[in-house]
């Protein structure tokens, strides 16, 4: 768990659409890692920060300072052990205590819960202490880490486990390819989309996604269920010859979906599905103009295709405008 120049280029994009960060809690205490500095120097760059980033990183192994910097007056952490001095000491594998219910503006996980055995509590608990139009933010791995940690994550799970049914509304999810130059993608809804929103690459990808929590609504009544296959059952008949006859069908409408796709794709194996992914440039990333189309201007475009600006959360201004200088 760490915070990298790809984790700092969501920190700066969540604060261009307006994430509140006054009060923020980081799933285990969050250090500078990898090839941090460059994401550092570009962040105060780009918000106006007048400090340099080899003395900041020199004096701040840990980011608490970094998050005062985007606005927090409040920065604890939560971890199993106490090894780093977290703020809170707790096993997120049970049930965070009633106190830290609704505590916090943000929520930020950078590589944390991947590595916790009974994930469905872990994601629960991060949401549970996030407080009325507070925001959930999480930058972890999806593709290529195998090994890494108990988990590798996917949109899917993202989409459906944090939406209106649990009180929470996504701004964004994004693919990162976790190297220097790695393409950003901007991720549809596998739901929207009416299918599988899959990706078959050669290169370490993370993910990363902003959800701000719209209502206050008990976490997980329900288990979040695979779209595609509510889809399905919605459809399915409901009369016993009908459904004899889909299932004969079935098998053979599938070997031939599968065939066409592998002789349709051989030679795009690496390529991201337009109709699934959009390609954002790096700047759009920094700059905050990454938001899901329900929240963009969709009649306005740059060269590539993609929404140029969008509104802020609170509805003022776009993302794409620069912010105030930071004190």
């Amino acid at each position: 768990m760490g915070i990298d120049t790809p984790a700092i280029a969501l920190l700066s994009a969540a604060r261009r659409v307006g994430v509140d960060f006054t009060s923020t809690l980081m799933i285990g205490r969050q250090n500078f890692v990898g090839h941090f500095e460059p994401g550092l120097r570009r962040l105060f760059r780009e918000h106006g920060i007048a400090l340099d980033a080899r003395d900041f990183a020199a004096k701040n192994h840990f980011c608490e300072e970094l998050f005062r910097l985007l606005g927090a007056n409040q920065i604890e952490s939560m971890d199993v052990s106490d090894y780093e001095q977290a703020t809170h000491i707790h096993d997120m594998n049970l049930p965070i205590p009633s106190a830290f219910s609704e505590r916090y503006s943000c929520v930020f996980d950078s590589g944390s819960i991947e590595h916790v055995f009974n994930i469905p509590q872990a994601l629960k608990n991060c949401l549970q202490m996030v407080k009325l139009n507070g925001y959930f933010l999480q930058a972890t791995i999806a593709n290529n880490y195998l090994g890494h940690g108990f988990w590798q994550l996917s949109p899917e799970l993202i989409f459906r486990a944090l939406s209106p049914e649990n009180g929470f509304e996504i701004l964004a999810v994004l693919l990162h390819e976790g190297m220097p130059g790695g393409a950003w993608h901007r991720v549809a809804d596998p739901a929207t989309v009416g299918g599988r929103v899959e990706l078959c690459n050669s290169r370490p990808t993370f993910m990363m996604t902003i959800a701000k929590r719209a209502e206050i609504k008990e976490i997980f009544t329900k288990p979040p269920q695979q779209s595609d296959y509510v889809a399905e059952w919605q459809d399915a008949p409901r009369d016993i010859q009908s459904q004899m006859q889909r299932v004969r069908r079935s098998p053979i409408r599938r070997l031939i979906g599968k065939v066409a796709k592998i002789v349709l794709n051989r030679p795009r194996l690496h390529v991201y599905d337009p109709h699934h992914y959009q390609k954002l440039s790096e700047s759009q990333v920094w700059n905050g103009d990454i938001l899901n189309p329900k929240y963009a201007k969709a009649s306005e475009k740059i060269d590539d295709g993609n929404v140029a600006y969008v509104p802020r959360i609170d509805g003022s201004g776009t993302a794409g405008e620069p912010p105030a200088a930071a004190n």
